[in-house]
């Protein structure tokens, strides 16, 4: 009979640590490691996109995230019930599951997972001097974009909500053509440049019509003198832009064999 009652002692004990054993489990840091939108998942780091949440003891949390150039750090306290922690930042709550060395979120079906351990920064492919304007001949396609330092690939557009949005370009000696649609709601809109090579770069002087000059002008913004084309290490170019003050790169691939150019 004593037996039994010191096992039922131990056990109770046991149980009693339970939850301060799995509270120590979660102090510390965790970052946003995997971020599944609308059935595709994603590295948050890939797309210029970082979040950390610290767990600190007496239930106090902070949490600070980066993102398009815009960083935000904010307080909040949590608090432990089984595997389900609540979070509370600002009078709002929200619940995560701890379990298996991972604490995952799930919100309007966006489903986040933190881990302990940093993501890697990914860095992007760099680009590269041209040897001649030659080397930007020929037809390219709209393969990723690049928005105030977020990188989306076309294959993740429909999962971030980007729907419409198509670019083409067309490169030929001092002539540049494309067709480029920002949006559902935005259209195609079509333009001839003329180009000049310059520091292993196009360069294509940017001219606006006086009405829309007017128009930013009233909104403070202003434009580049040039867009330029750069080569990319990979192969890929990039097209950089400005639309209504906000910067913006165009990675294009080929999807023909350059263009042939008349004799000299």
């Amino acid at each position: 009979m004593k037996k039994l009652i010191s096992l039922i002692l131990i056990l109770c004990m046991a149980c009693m640590l339970i939850p301060a054993m799995a509270e120590d489990d979660i102090l510390g840091t965790w970052y946003l490691n995997e971020l599944t939108l609308n059935g595709t998942t994603v590295s948050p780091a890939s797309v210029g996109m970082t979040m950390s949440y610290t767990f600190k003891e007496g239930g106090e949390l902070e949490v600070k995230g980066e993102m398009m150039g815009e960083s935000n750090s904010t307080t909040g306290t949590w608090s432990l019930d089984g595997s389900t922690i609540t979070m509370t930042i600002e009078g709002s709550s929200q619940t995560a599951t701890f379990a298996d060395g991972k604490i995952t979120m799930e919100d309007q079906g966006q489903v986040g997972t933190l881990t302990k351990d940093a993501p890697e920064v990914q860095e992007k492919a760099k680009t590269v001097a041209a040897d001649s304007e030659e080397a930007f001949f020929g037809s390219w396609t709209l393969n990723a974009m690049d928005v105030m330092g977020m990188y989306v690939d076309k294959a993740q557009f429909e999962s971030f909500g980007l729907t419409g949005y198509e670019a083409t370009m067309t490169v030929e000696a001092g002539k540049v053509h494309t067709v480029i649609a920002m949006g559902e709601t935005m259209g195609e809109t079509a333009t001839d440049y003329t180009s000049k090579f310059e520091d292993g770069k196009l360069l294509l002087p940017v001219e606006l019509p006086e009405d829309q000059a007017k128009m930013l002008e009233s909104l403070g913004l202003t434009m580049p003198e040039f867009y330029t084309i750069e080569l990319v290490e990979d192969g890929s170019v990039l097209f950089s832009m400005e639309v209504m003050g906000m910067q913006m790169g165009l990675y294009l691939v080929k999807t023909d064999a350059a263009a042939e150019q008349p004799a000299a």
